[in-house]
Order: structure tokens, then C-alpha cells, then sequence
């Protein structure tokens, strides 16, 4: 036996995993690149708003865009005031010169993406469900470019089509307006798509060497913007005809004209470096209290003061504006959360309501006519089930600054919306409701922001939901930190 020899083998094996090479067996966290230098602050503004194509089209033989698109911002506030045009969006978010910044605006929509065959006179039940995420993101962040500061942002906008066409036909016969069967999406996706020498994108080939792959910088699918200045991002019509459907295969039905009057969706951007803070040396900062409040209020009004006062004000105040706001009522206080935090470390402040909802359903059995009575279907049975948590979740780190203090912080809030219908089965001679699943809405800013002791700062804005489980064009819902 060399057991000896086993053991000095061994032996050697542990000294060089020791000496230098990491155990893989032994799961470690991702090593995280330091942060970049920190840069000036900055605030910009995405603006959607539906106008009528004529009275565009009209203005803009008049006026056409030049580089700058301010004036037509100015005009489309005014047809908003004479109620020809309609606020829809808009999403204020602060961050820091070198870090990249987000805000989402969500409506997360549950739809059947496979189905078994239907018994007769049923509805073909769905077995196989999926996800997406509806309403408005943007995000970007901010630098020097070629000796010059810029602005970088992309945006998005995702919208389901109702009602649905359901393939099964006695369904398209029975089913509710607000039944959801596989749908149909809009989408608007607004960015930068860069290549290199070779034809490579930033999204390259998975699936080549790593070595062939083009390396682009953060934010490379970024749009680039200079600073003080509106641009017209996006036009994009903002309503779809229904398709038409012939009874006759062979016939070819022709799309109905255009109504002249149809709304199009136009995307503004607008941002600003904030002037260099001055050096500040605040000692207090190793235990702190961190406070976060989200303020419903009318879309109009806050509209109307962005539009009036100078962008790179509306961060510290748009806390007295709010204050005006809940004098008369129309603002609305939705949360307000205070954590104690110490400097360098995380805090995290959960405050939510477990929602159980099911995400599979066995079909219910067909039950003999019996007695008199006639068949029917049973309802289904949930048989798996999954967990969502609905309220706020706030995490910040503090972190000394030569410039002024920092907060990295996300902003979450999940809302329960209710629930969307997606079968239904015949009893008691009605189509009653069978499946159902949940609706989940949800409201993200995720940046860095320079705090000031003692004040409040607004940090980003976005669209909540209404009664009909829409996102909600007349109210907009503003998030504000403060540090104590």
C-alpha cells in the first residue's frame, strides 16, 4: 500500500488550491468592478403625449423641427390645455454623471401561450402561461463624449391590444370584452444600435468566442442628447385598426382608411447637468435616518409646474409644490417609510402583504346529466401556486463624497390590480368566470442621487394604474428621499 504517498499527493493538492487557486467547490459572490468616479448631477425628462396626426401635421407644415424641438413641446402643452391632446407619460429621473440610472412604469400582464383541445360546447381550457411586462421604461445616464458633456437615454413603451381574438370560436362567440386569450402587442423601443469596424453590434453572437466579440462601453445602445435642449424622440401612431377577418379564405379584404383625426404618440426628451455642488464635510454621516415618500398627484398640474420652472430646480422644489398640491387636496400622500441607515452598508426597508395566486389549473370534469339535470363542467382546480410580495421595498447606501453625500438607492412598488379572466365554462345556463390570474402593477426608480440633510428630493416620477386596471393618464406618482 502507498498510502503515504496518497497522502503527500494530497497533501500538495490542498497547498496549491491554498497557495492560490479558488476551491470550486466553494460558492463565492461575484467579484463586483469599483464603482466609476462620481460626475456632476443631472435630471432628465421623458414625455409622452397623444396628439391628433392633423393638427400635427398641420402645425408642423408651418413649423418645421429644427434642433431643437422646445417649440413644439410648447405647443403640444397648449393643445393639452385646449383638451385636443392628452398627457399619457411622464417619467422625471435624477442620477449621476457615470452611473447608469432606470425607471419603469409596469403593468405585468398573465396570458395562455398553449391550450388543449375543447370538449364540445367549451371553452378549449390554457395549460401553459407566460408574462409581460406592459407600460413605459426609460433609462440612460450621463458623460463626457469627444470634450463634451452628453446625455444618454433609451425608452420603451409595450401596450396589450383589447379585446382579443380567441381562437376557439364558440369562445369569440361568449367571451367578455376584458377576457385575455393570446394577445396582441404594441411596442415603441427607442436606442442606439452601434457597430464596429467588423459589423458587430453591442448585442453580438452568444454562441462565437468570446475573443471574436465587439466590446462596447456601458450605455453604448444609448441615444445621445445634448444638455438645455428638447428633442422629439419618437413619433409613432398610437392606434391600430382591428384585423379583418374574411369568412372566405380566398377572399382579400382591403384595411379601412386611416381616420385623418387618429392619435400619435409622440416621445420627448429633456435633460440638464446640475451647476458643481460645493465641497461639503458633513461628520454625522456614519448613522443616519432615511426616509422615502411616494405622493399621488394630478398629471396636469405637475405637467404644467415642470413646464414653468427650470428643470435643474425641480429636484429640491417640487416638495413645496406638493405641499400646495395637499393644501387643496389633490395630492395624496400613498407611502411614507423612515429606516435608520449606517454609512457604506445597505439598508433595506420591505414593507409588503404576501399574495398567494395560483399559475397552473387542472381542468374540471364534465359531470353526467343526472336526475333531471343537464351535464356540466366542474370548475378547475389550482394545483400549483406561487408567491408575489405587494407593497414597497426601499434600499439606499449612503456613501461619503467630495461633492456630497450619495444615495444609490431602488424604489419598488408592487400594487395587486385584481384579476384578468382567461376561461370560462357554461353552468346555470351563464359563462362564468373559471380561470383567472393576478395583475400585478409595479412603479422601479433605480439610481444615485446627491442628498442634502434636512430637505426633500425628488428622484423620479411615473405612471400608477386606475380603476380599470389601466395605467392611469391623469395622475402621476412622485418619489421623494430625504436623509435625516
Amino acid at each position: 500500500m502507498k498510502i503515504p504517498s496518497t497522502i503527500a499527493a494530497l497533501s500538495a493538492f490542498a497547498f496549491c488550491c491554498h497557495a492560490g487557486e479558488p476551491n470550486p467547490f466553494v460558492k463565492r459572490d461575484s467579484e463586483k468592478s469599483p464603482a466609476p468616479p462620481s460626475g456632476d448631477s443631472f435630471v432628465s425628462l421623458v414625455e409622452h403625449i397623444l396628439v391628433p396626426a392633423d393638427q400635427l401635421d398641420a402645425w408642423l407644415d408651418k413649423n418645421p423641427l429644427a434642433g431643437d424641438a422646445s417649440a413644439l413641446r410648447r405647443q403640444a402643452q397648449a393643445w393639452v390645455a385646449e383638451k385636443t391632446a392628452r398627457l399619457d407619460h411622464t417619467a422625471l429621473s435624477t442620477g449621476i454623471a457615470g452611473r447608469e440610472f432606470s425607471n419603469e412604469s409596469n403593468l405585468e400582464r398573465i396570458y395562455a401561450t398553449e391550450y388543449e383541445p375543447a370538449d364540445p360546447g367549451e371553452w378549449s381550457p390554457p395549460t401553459a402561461f407566460d408574462t409581460r411586462n406592459l407600460g413605459y421604461v426609460s433609462g440612460g445616464s450621463a458623460g463626457i463624449e469627444d470634450g463634451a458633456m452628453v446625455l444618454r437615454a433609451q425608452t420603451g413603451w409595450v401596450e396589450m391590444l383589447l379585446p382579443h381574438h380567441a381562437w376557439n370560436p364558440l369562445a369569440e362567440q361568449t367571451r367578455q370584452p376584458d377576457d385575455v386569450f393570446i394577445p396582441r402587442f404594441r411596442s415603441i423601443q427607442v436606442s442606439r444600435q452601434r457597430e464596429d469596424a467588423a459589423g458587430n453590434r453591442a448585442e453580438p453572437d452568444p454562441f462565437i468566442e468570446p475573443k471574436e466579440r465587439a466590446e462596447f462601453p456601458p450605455g453604448s445602445d444609448q441615444l445621445r442628447f445634448d444638455p438645455g435642449k428638447t428633442y422629439l424622440v419618437s413619433r409613432e401612431d398610437n392606434e391600430s385598426q382591428e384585423p379583418k377577418v374574411s369568412p372566405h379564405p380566398d377572399t382579400t379584404v382591403k384595411p379601412s382608411p386611416k381616420d385623418p383625426h387618429h392619435l400619435v404618440r409622440l416621445i420627448f426628451f429633456r435633460g440638464n447637468i446640475l451647476p458643481p455642488a460645493e465641497s461639503t464635510k458633513d461628520e454625522s454621516l456614519e448613522i443616519n435616518h432615511l426616509s422615502l415618500k411616494l405622493v399621488r398627484v394630478p398629471h396636469l398640474a405637475f405637467s404644467n409646474w415642470v413646464q414653468e420652472n427650470d428643470l435643474l430646480e425641480t429636484q429640491e422644489h417640487a416638495w413645496s409644490a406638493v405641499a400646495d398640491w395637499e393644501k387643496n387636496g389633490s395630492a395624496e400622500t400613498t407611502v411614507s417609510l423612515t429606516t435608520a441607515n449606517h454609512a457604506g452598508s445597505k439598508c433595506v426597508l420591505d414593507s409588503h402583504v404576501e399574495v398567494i395566486y395560483p399559475t397552473e389549473y387542472m381542468p374540471g370534469k364534465l359531470v353526467p346529466a343526472t336526475d333531471g339535470k343537464p351535464a356540466q363542467r366542474e370548475y378547475s382546480l389550482a394545483c400549483a401556486f406561487d408567491t408575489r410580495n405587494c407593497g414597497t421595498e426601499f434600499s439606499a447606501v449612503i456613501s461619503p463624497d467630495p461633492k456630497g453625500a450619495i444615495c444609490k438607492f431602488e424604489v419598488s412598488q408592487v400594487t395587486d390590480c385584481g384579476r384578468s379572466v382567461h376561461h370560462r365554462i357554461f353552468r346555470d345556463g351563464e359563462w362564468k368566470t373559471d380561470m383567472t390570474m393576478p395583475i400585478f402593477a409595479v412603479n422601479r426608480w433605480n439610481s444615485e442621487a446627491r442628498v442634502k440633510r434636512g430637505a426633500w428630493l425628488l428622484v423620479g416620477s411615473g405612471t400608477g394604474v386606475d380603476d380599470r386596471r389601466k395605467p392611469d393618464p391623469e395622475h402621476v406618482i412622485l418619489a421623494f428621499i430625504k436623509l435625516d
